[in-house]
């Protein structure tokens, strides 16, 4: 069956996306290709885009944004069940490429996808929130929180790593009640993470042993610590180097995860935030999610 696709884009992310743009629309068009280009715009998010484009007959939707555009996409192609998502990684983070294990370079992306090889992976639901990679609660949650709070001449490249060290000193662990299958845990801790991939926050191996078609969520849960085992332990979970060598990190591989914080809080889900979280309840569906590439 040949492929129609739409290629979905945000204009107003500058000159850079717009050369991406052209390189993709280039490709395509080599190739023989039928596709349409569906512009986000503030009215017009890119969910609406992707419904669109289903409804239109297309039936491989390319995201050319970051993480959000791309989780935006990819939860309208989890409904159907014909649809495919193709991934052109334009962001500041671009850890669902990452994580899934897809060429961060756009020619090489739209490549990939024209090759069309098709494969299925788990995705998640944070309670009613749907995701490819990973969700967290605590402080990297207040990480990505702060950093949209940073001066804008801030690289986003740079924007992460600088809120952690902004907040290393000052931030305040939460109690956590944590349903693991059938064990709870209760506890102050510093984060939980939970995701189908390993990567987050631009590159940071915080899930070294995901894989993401296994049918199992992987969690790394760090307990509270003083600042200075923080001033040890955050660089070494930047460098994916936590792993196995502290006694306050947990690691586990589960089905279903339940999480119970004693304050309202921020849920980061595939880099975007949910405000106010008390509760969150994780469930996966096993290769719920068609990628090309």
């Amino acid at each position: 069956m040949r492929r129609k696709y739409a290629v979905i884009w945000n204009p107003s992310a500058g000159k850079q996306q717009k050369d991406r743009l052209d390189i993709v629309r280039n490709l395509l068009t080599n190739a023989g290709a039928d596709f349409i280009v569906s512009e986000t715009n503030p009215g017009k998010l890119p969910a609406a885009c992707a419904g669109q484009a289903i409804q239109e007959g297309c039936d491989a939707l390319i995201g050319c944004g970051g993480d959000g555009t791309l989780n935006e996409i990819g939860s309208v192609v989890y409904k159907h069940p014909h649809a495919v998502l193709g991934i052109v990684p334009s962001g500041s983070g671009n850890d669902i490429a990452r994580s899934h294990q897809l060429p961060l370079d756009t020619r090489a992306a739209t490549e990939r996808i024209l090759a069309d090889q098709m494969r299925e992976v788990d995705c998640g639901f944070a309670n009613e929130h749907f995701f490819m990679n990973i969700a967290s609660i605590g402080f990297d949650a207040e990480v990505v929180h702060h950093k949209t709070t940073l001066p804008g001449f801030v690289p986003p490249s740079l924007g992460y790593r600088l809120s952690v060290l902004l907040l290393m000193l000052s931030y305040k662990e939460m109690g956590m009640r944590i349903h693991l299958n059938e064990e709870v845990i209760e506890r102050p801790t510093l984060l939980c993470a939970v995701g189908i991939g390993r990567y987050y926050g631009g590159g940071i191996e915080i899930l070294g042993n995901a894989v993401v078609d296994d049918g199992l969520f992987d969690t790394c849960m760090i307990q509270k610590v003083s600042i200075p085992q923080r001033l040890v332990l955050l660089p070494a979970l930047g460098k994916g180097d936590h792993l196995d060598k502290f006694s306050t990190v947990r690691y586990d591989r589960v089905e279903e995860i339940h999480i119970q914080t004693d304050r309202p809080t921020w849920l980061n889900i595939d880099g975007e935030l949910i405000p106010d979280v008390k509760e969150a309840r994780f469930t996966l569906h096993h290769k719920g999610m068609r990628l090309l590439g």
